[in-house]
C-alpha cells in the first residue's frame, strides 16, 4: 500500500510538472523496494527448496479440466493457471509508472493473462497509471536542470533489478535445480524469460 501511494504520488507530481516532489517520490519508491527485498530474502529462513517443491509447488502447478456444479459463469471444464506471483499488481504499476516496457514473449504473454486473476480495480488501477503521465519522459525533460532526479529515477530501477535478480535465484534454487526442464509454475520457460525482463530492465537507466 505504501508503495502504491508513493507511485500516485510521483504520477501527481509529474502532472504538476515538480521535479522536487518527483524526485522525492522516486527516493522514496526506491526505499520501499528495498524493504521488500528484505523481505524476499527472508524466504529460506521460513520455508526450504525442498519443502517448497515437494509439498507446496504441487499445489499451485496448471489445473485443467476443473468443473463446478451449478455455477453458471463456469460452464464446462475449465483451465486455471497456477498461484504465482505475477498475479500481483505492484509490479505492473509500477512499470507502468516508469515507463517501462518489455518486448512481448512468452512471459509477457503469460502476465498478461495473469492479469485476470487480479480484481478488477487493481487491473483498472494499472490501466489508468499505463495511460496517464509517465515519470520516464518527465526525468528526460528536466534532465540538465535536475540531475538528482535522474539519480533517483535510477536508484529506483536499481532497487527493482536487484529485487528481479534475487526472485531469478530464487527461482533457480527452488525449482530448476530440481526438476528436468525450467517451466515455471505458469508452465513458461522461465528462466530465460526471466533474466530478459532484468536485462531489458537494465537498459532503461538514464546516464548521469
Amino acid at each position: 500500500v505504501k508503495l502504491m501511494d508513493e507511485v500516485i504520488g510521483a504520477v501527481q507530481a509529474v502532472v504538476e510538472d515538480n521535479p522536487l516532489l518527483v524526485e522525492s517520490a522516486l527516493w522514496a519508491i526506491a526505499g520501499s523496494l528495498s524493504a521488500m527485498y528484505a523481505e524476499l530474502i527472508k524466504m529460506p529462513l521460513w520455508c526450504s527448496p525442498e519443502v517448497y517443491y515437494k509439498d507446496v509447488r504441487p499445489w499451485i502447478q496448471l489445473f485443467n479440466d476443473v468443473s463446478y456444479q451449478g455455477v453458471v459463469v463456469y460452464d464446462g471444464p475449465q483451465m486455471f493457471r497456477g498461484e504465482t506471483g505475477a498475479q500481483s499488481s505492484i509490479v505492473p504499476t509500477l512499470l507502468a509508472a516508469l515507463g517501462i516496457y518489455h518486448e512481448s514473449n512468452d512471459l509477457t504473454l503469460h502476465l498478461n493473462v495473469m492479469r485476470r486473476y487480479m480484481p478488477p480495480l487493481h487491473r483498472q488501477f494499472i490501466d489508468a497509471v499505463r495511460e496517464g503521465p509517465s515519470i520516464r519522459p518527465h526525468v528526460f525533460k528536466h534532465y540538465f536542470a535536475h540531475k538528482g532526479l535522474a539519480h533517483a529515477y535510477n536508484a529506483a530501477l536499481e532497487t527493482l533489478v536487484r529485487f528481479r535478480k534475487k526472485h531469478l535465484e530464487f527461482a533457480h534454487q527452488y525449482i530448476t535445480e530440481r526438476q528436468a526442464g525450467d517451466v515455471g509454475t505458469g508452465g513458461t520457460n522461465f528462466e530465460f524469460w526471466l533474466s530478459q525482463l532484468i536485462k531489458e530492465t537494465e537498459e532503461c537507466f538514464v546516464g548521469v
